[in-house]
């Protein structure tokens, strides 16, 4: 179901935060996601990005301008977790 709705399950232990789930959207980018994680508002998520992780990448960091519906589709069965 979720993939249908193109929602992702984001985690960010480091941050001390439980899973989030976010619906993308056309043109949602990686550091969109990751600024939805900041403690309080105006907090600098800098030092902070977005991982895919699973299939044949084993893990890779995002470039904060990347386009996650995108890559939603490209790797539906990915993992995002932030660190």
């Amino acid at each position: 179901a979720e993939l249908a709705n193109n929602i992702i399950r984001v985690k960010a232990p480091m941050l001390n935060k439980i899973a989030m789930a976010i619906q993308l959207t056309d043109g949602m980018r990686a550091g969109v996601i990751v600024a939805k994680f900041r403690r309080r508002p105006g907090e600098d998520a800098e030092g902070h990005h977005l991982y895919e992780v699973g299939g044949n990448i084993g893990e890779r960091c995002l470039d904060n301008d990347t386009n996650m519906k995108a890559l939603y589709k490209v790797n539906p069965h990915a993992k995002w977790i932030i660190k």
